[in-house]
C-alpha cells in the first residue's frame, strides 16, 4: 500500500469518524479505572505535622572483579563495600516539608538529595550523583600516559607490528573507565497564585580514560584517550497561567569545557613523523531562549504555540596541519574557527474536541539551523605525508518542516479509533541530496470487551522521495546515504490482552513488523526488515504475585556494493535475532508471616549472522553471539519495633563472542596496533546483608504554639 492510496483511506476513515461523532454519548465505565497508583500531593498527610525516617546499613561482597559487571554500578573489584541508604522527612501543619535521602552511599554509584518546600508556594532542592562507566580492564598498550603518550625509551620504530621487537615486553595493562559527577540545584517560587518563577543550575565533570584510535597513512594505532571534561549551565523561567491560557518564557546558558585540547602520541611505525597529534572535541558555549503560550478558543479548542532561538559558539585554537615539517604547508590563516551556529524553531498546535467522542489535532513545526563564520581556505593532509589542494570550508544549513493531522474517536461499545496524516520535509545545504519529502499515514483501532478482553491493531505506511543527486565531490555518484535515499516503509502491530476483573489474572500476546525498502538504491542499504512477537502472563492475589514474559526480535538487512561506478560487485546480508525471557515472583509470608520473598530471573540471548556474496561465491563471517542471565533473590524479615533484616543475592552470567575482537592480539594485523582485548565472559555473585530501621513520629511537632504575654 503506497502513500497515495493510504491518503485516500485516511480521508475515508476521517470522514467516518466525524460522521460517527453525531451518535449518542458514550457511557463511562468507572469500574475499570485503576486507581492503585494515584497519589495526592496536597492531602492531609502532607499538611499534617508528621515525620518519618528510614535508615539501612549493611555490607556487600562481590565474588569477582569484572569491568562489565560493574559497568554502571561501579562494582568492578572483588571484595566488600558498605551498603548505606537513608530517607528522612518531616512536615508541619503549615505545609512546610523537609526531606533528605541517600541511595547506595557506600557504592561507587551513589546519589543524595535534599529538598525544602512549602506546598503551593516554593521549593528548593539540591541533588548530587556519581555515575561510573566501566568499559574494560583487559586492554594492553605500550604507551605511557602524560601530556603526550610516550613509548618506552628502547622502542624501535618498524614498518609493521611484526617488526616491533620490543612490543611484547612494552605492553602494560590498561583500564578503560570514566566517571561522571553531577550536582544540581533547583528553585521554584510562586509569588502569586498565577505566577511561577523557576531557576536551576548544574555542574558535571567527567574524568577517566577512553578507548580511541588514530591512523597515519593507513597505519592505525589504538590509543588511550585521557578524558577531562566539564559541563555546566543554568536556566531561568517565568510562567503565568490563568483561566484563558498560559504564557511562559525560558532562558538557557550552557558551557562545555574540554581540558584536553589535543591527543599527542609518539608514532610507533617507521613511516611518517616521530610525533603525531589530533584535535579533541572543542570547548563551546550555547545560549537559547524560548517563549511558550496556550490559549483557549471557546470551550472545545486550545491553541498551543512556541518559538525558540539559540546560538552555539566555538573558537578553539587550531592545531597546525601536521607535525611533519617536510610537507611544507603554509600555516592556517586563522587562530581559531570563530564559528557560530544559529538555530530557530517555531511550532503551532491546535487541539479541538467538537464532541465528547472526537478529538482533532493539527500540528505545524519548522526548525532551521545555520552555520555562520568567516570563509576559510584549508589544506587537507593525508596521513601526515601528502598535502592535497586547498578547499573552502563551508558552513552547513539545515531545515526541517513537519505538518501533521490526527483524529481520535471513542465509539460506543468500547471502540477507540485513531488516524493520522503527516508530511516531513528536510532540506540541507550544501549536500549531494539537498531535499527529502516524506508522507506518512497511520490507522489505529482498539476494542474493549466486557469480559476483560482487549484487541489492539495499527498500520502505517510512508513514502520518502529524494531530490536528484548533485555531485559535489569525487564520490561515486550512485552513493545514497540511508537517511537521504528514496524509501518505502510499511509497518503494523497487533496485540490481544485479557485482564480478569475478579481473579487477578492477566495475559497478553502481540506481534509487529516494520519493513524499509530503498527502491532506487543500487549502492548501500537496499532493504531492512524487523519482525517480533511477545507474550506475558501475570497473577496478583492475596498470597503474592507472579509475572512472566517472553520477547523475540528479528532483523534482516541487505546492502549492495560496487568497487567501480558500474557493475554489481558484492551483496552483504545481515541477520540478527534477540530473545529475552523473565520471571518475577513476590511471595509475602511464604514460610513465616514476617518474611517477604522476591525472586527475579532474566535471560537474554543475541545472535548475529553476516555473509558477503562476491562474484557468485558466498563467504560467511563467524556468528556473533551473546548471552546474559541474571538471578536476583531478596528476603525481608520484619524484626519488630520498626526494624527489618534484608538479605539479597544477585548472580549474573554473561558470555559474548565477537570475531572482530577475540583473538586479535597487538601483532595480529600488520598495519593495526590493537589493544588485544577479548569479549567479556564472566560469572559473578554479589551478597548483601543490611538492617533497616523505620520510624514515624508527630507528637512533638503537633504541640500548640506558645502564647506571648
Amino acid at each position: 500500500m503506497n502513500a497515495s492510496r493510504a491518503s485516500v483511506l485516511f480521508v475515508v476513515a476521517f470522514v467516518t469518524i466525524v460522521a460517527a461523532a453525531a451518535q449518542g454519548e458514550y457511557a463511562v465505565n468507572y469500574a475499570k479505572v485503576d486507581t492503585s497508583r494515584w497519589k495526592c500531593r496536597l492531602c492531609a498527610l502532607d499538611r499534617a505535622s508528621t515525620s518519618r525516617a528510614s535508615f539501612s546499613a549493611g555490607a556487600l561482597h562481590s565474588a569477582r572483579g569484572e569491568a562489565r559487571f560493574g559497568r554502571d554500578n561501579g562494582i568492578d573489584q572483588a571484595g566488600g563495600l558498605l551498603h548505606l541508604a537513608g530517607d528522612y522527612r518531616v512536615a508541619t501543619d503549615r505545609g512546610v516539608v523537609f526531606q533528605a535521602s541517600g541511595r547506595d552511599l557506600g557504592l561507587p554509584a551513589r546519589e543524595a538529595r535534599v529538598e525544602f518546600r512549602r506546598s503551593g508556594h516554593y521549593s528548593v532542592a539540591v541533588r548530587h550523583r556519581q555515575l561510573p562507566r566501566k568499559v574494560a580492564a583487559d586492554a594492553r598498550t605500550p604507551f605511557r600516559r602524560g601530556e603526550a603518550l610516550r613509548l618506552p625509551a628502547d622502542w624501535e620504530r618498524a614498518f609493521d607490528t611484526g617488526g616491533m621487537t620490543t612490543l611484547a615486553t612494552a605492553l602494560r595493562p590498561l583500564a578503560l573507565a570514566t566517571e561522571r559527577q553531577r550536582s544540581e540545584a533547583a528553585l521554584w517560587f510562586r509569588p502569586t497564585a498565577k505566577t511561577t518563577l523557576r531557576a536551576d543550575y548544574f555542574h558535571e565533570s567527567k574524568t577517566g580514560v577512553a578507548q580511541t584510535s588514530r591512523d597515519a597513512f593507513y597505519q592505525a594505532t589504538a590509543l588511550p584517550q585521557a578524558v577531562d571534561q566539564i559541563a555546566k549551565g543554568w536556566r531561568g523561567g517565568w510562567r503565568y497561567e490563568g483561566e484563558a491560557g498560559l504564557l511562559a518564557a525560558e532562558y538557557r546558558n550552557q558551557r562545555f569545557q574540554n581540558q584536553v585540547s589535543a591527543l599527542v602520541w609518539q608514532n610507533p611505525y617507521a613511516s611518517g613523523p616521530a610525533t603525531l597529534q589530533s584535535a579533541a572535541g572543542p570547548s563551546n558555549h550555547a545560549e537559547s531562549a524560548r517563549l511558550l503560550s496556550r490559549l483557549r478558543l471557546g470551550k472545545h479548542t486550545v491553541l498551543n504555540a512556541s518559538i525558540s532561538a539559540g546560538e552555539t559558539r566555538q573558537n578553539a585554537p587550531f592545531l597546525r596541519y601536521s607535525t611533519n615539517d617536510r610537507i611544507g604547508v603554509s600555516p592556517i590563516r586563522a587562530e581559531g574557527l570563530d564559528g557560530r551556529r544559529s538555530s530557530r524553531r517555531h511550532a503551532v498546535r491546535v487541539v479541538s474536541r467538537p464532541t465528547r467522542r472526537l478529538a482533532v489535532t493539527l500540528t505545524r513545526e519548522r526548525s532551521d539551523r545555520r552555520d555562520v563564520r568567516a570563509p576559510l581556505l584549508l589544506t587537507p593532509v593525508l596521513g601526515d605525508l601528502v598535502a592535497t589542494p586547498q578547499r573552502a570550508a563551508l558552513g552547513y544549513a539545515f531545515r526541517r518542516e513537519h505538518t501533521e493531522l490526527r483524529a481520535r474517536y471513542r465509539a460506543p461499545g468500547g471502540v477507540r479509533l485513531a488516524a493520522g496524516l503527516g508530511e516531513w520535509r528536510f532540506q540541507r545545504s550544501p549536500a549531494e541530496v539537498e531535499a527529502n519529502t516524506e508522507r506518512r499515514v497511520w490507522l489505529q483501532a482498539r476494542r474493549d470487551f466486557a469480559a476483560g478482553w482487549q484487541v489492539n491493531a495499527s498500520a502505517e505506511t510512508a513514502r520518502r522521495n529524494a531530490a536528484p543527486f548533485t555531485p559535489l565531490s569525487a564520490n561515486n555518484p550512485l552513493t545514497r546515504r540511508f537517511h537521504q535515499a528514496a524509501r518505502d516503509e510499511t509497518a503494523w502491530q497487533a496485540a490481544l490482552r485479557y485482564d480478569s476483573l475478579t481473579s487477578g489474572f492477566a495475559a497478553g500476546v502481540g506481534a509487529s513488523r516494520r519493513a524499509l525498502d530503498y527502491r532506487r538504491s543500487v549502492l548501500g542499504l537496499r532493504s531492512d526488515t524487523s519482525v517480533g512477537w511477545h507474550a506475558d502472563l501475570s497473577y496478583s492475589g492475596g498470597r503474592g504475585s507472579a509475572h512472566a514474559f517472553h520477547d523475540t526480535r528479528r532483523r534482516r538487512a541487505v546492502t549492495l556494493g560496487r568497487a567501480l561506478f558500474d557493475g554489481l560487485d558484492w551483496r552483504y546480508d545481515t541477520s540478527d535475532r534477540v530473545t529475552s525471557s523473565g520471571v518475577r515472583l513476590h511471595l509475602p509470608g511464604l514460610w513465616h508471616p514476617a518474611l517477604d520473598v522476591t525472586l527475579n530471573y532474566l535471560r537474554s540471548r543475541g545472535l548475529g549472522a553476516y555473509a558477503t556474496t562476491f562474484a557468485g561465491a558466498q563467504g560467511a563471517f563467524p556468528v556473533l553471539a551473546s548471552s546474559h542471565r541474571a538471578v536476583d533473590a531478596r528476603l525481608r524479615y520484619e524484626l519488630g519495633a520498626g526494624f527489618a533484616l534484608i538479605a539479597r543475592v544477585y548472580e549474573e552470567a554473561h558470555r559474548a563472542a565477537d570475531w572482530a575482537i577475540d583473538g586479535v592480539e597487538p601483532t595480529s594485523i600488520r598495519n593495526v596496533l590493537a589493544f588485544g582485548r577479548s569479549s567479556p565472559s564472566y560469572r559473578n555473585r554479589v551478597v548483601a546483608v543490611s538492617v533497616e530501621r523505620k520510624a514515624l513520629g508527630d507528637a512533638r511537632l503537633n504541640r500548640p504554639p506558645r502564647s506571648h504575654q
